[in-house]
């Protein structure tokens, strides 16, 4: 609408150009503002589509988010509710939120429904600090194994976390399976203790960085955050994979080669022999 407004005022400026009467100074001072009208109008949409650019309004989710951390108080009376707009102020039940249902009045609670990864997605997660685990991983790989969606804005996850310890002058791996779901509310993925001492994994991934989350290790009993990992999404898994093909097949090759080669030289001998004889 506001494109076909400014074309439609460029045309006006060109109707009066082409006009032919004794009135040119008034008809260069409305064409003067109406070019500056132009202008302006041009300006104005430059703004608005730069205020729509997804970069811009991903950068500000993620300041929002940063901010509903530190502020406990959101304005809803019971803990598991989210706030819909504080100058409009109307709590849901978190987990309405990307259920495909419209609960609060301006739709905030279907608006950002999108999962941060897929089938097949790890990460390198980095120690921060750990004081719980028992084998005290510097570093954790987290992989994405299957995901399944039975009802809309509940969906499971299995994942494994594979662990690389050095304790005690011990070193080993070890690959834990986990099971648990991802919170849309929270941009939480949770999976359920995967050994009898009851530590649960939660990452938040933030908003307009999917290939990041901040990772904790809770006490389920207590939610006491004991542990702390920064993951960041392996991209060149693909390449590697790529990388190890290139090398079977130089290896199939130098293989033939050889043996190409070795056939040649028995050849080659067995020929000399036959002429000695």
């Amino acid at each position: 609408m506001k494109l076909l407004l400014l074309v439609w005022l460029v045309a006006v400026v060109a109707v009066f150009a082409t006009e032919d009467n004794s009135h040119d100074s008034e008809i260069s001072a409305i064409e003067a503002k109406l070019m500056n009208v132009v202008a302006r109008g041009f300006a104005l949409n430059s703004k608005l589509d730069a205020r729509n650019d997804p970069k811009r309004h991903q950068r500000a989710k993620s300041l929002i988010q940063r901010i509903a951390k530190i502020e406990k108080d959101n304005g809803c009376q019971h803990p598991n509710h989210m706030n819909c707009d504080r100058f409009d102020p109307q709590c849901v039940n978190r987990f309405f939120v990307c259920d495909g249902k419209k609960d609060c009045r301006n739709g905030r609670d279907e608006q950002y429904c999108d999962l941060p990864f897929h089938e097949g997605d790890s990460y390198k997660g980095e120690v921060v600090f750990d004081h719980c685990t028992k084998r005290t991983p510097k570093f954790i790989d987290l992989k994405i194994r299957k995901i399944k969606t039975e009802i809309q804005g509940y969906t499971k996850v299995k994942a494994s976390l594979e662990i690389k310890y050095d304790h005690h002058d011990h070193e080993g791996t070890a690959t834990l399976f986990a099971k648990g779901l991802y919170h849309f509310y929270s941009k939480t993925l949770h999976l359920n203790p995967p050994e009898s001492d009851q530590l649960g994994f939660y990452c938040t991934f933030m908003w307009g960085k999917p290939e990041k989350c901040v990772g904790v290790i809770k006490r389920e009993a207590s939610q006491e955050v004991c542990a702390k990992f920064i993951f960041h999404k392996h991209e060149n898994d693909d390449d590697d994979d790529d990388h190890d093909d290139d090398n079977d097949h130089h290896h199939q090759h130098s293989d033939d080669h050889h043996e190409h080669h070795g056939n040649h030289h028995d050849h080659h001998e067995n020929h000399r022999d036959h002429h000695h004889h």
